[in-house]
């Protein structure tokens, strides 16, 4: 489950500059969210998340990260505790498909 679609973590926000609304961006510089120039565009197309939403989605390239580093060690203990592949299954398929869901992959 490793190959990554996503533009590469750490991602930041970019705060409100004038007229140009919050933007989001990649660790490469790229634009990943842009809400636009509040001048050009219908007042209702310019809302950029809180600060606890933008916070969340700057993190979830880490968190994805994360859970398949997270994955990958509690797949291993189970096997050195001599799990069978279908009780590992069992007990890794929520996280196997919370990383599929990231990824847009169907299990």
């Amino acid at each position: 489950m490793s190959t990554t679609k996503h533009t590469p973590g750490p991602w930041h926000w970019v705060e409100q500059q004038g007229t140009q609304m919050p933007m989001l961006k990649g660790a490469n510089g790229r634009v990943i969210m842009d809400f636009g120039d509040c001048e050009r565009y219908y007042p209702t197309e310019g809302n950029g998340p809180d600060a606890d939403n933008a916070r969340l989605i700057a993190a979830a390239p880490e968190m994805l990260q994360g859970l398949e580093d997270m994955l990958q060690h509690f797949t291993s203990f189970l096997r050195a505790c001599e799990m069978g592949e279908e009780a590992i299954d069992v007990a890794t398929r929520p996280y196997q498909r919370l990383i599929a869901k990231a990824k847009g992959i169907e299990l």
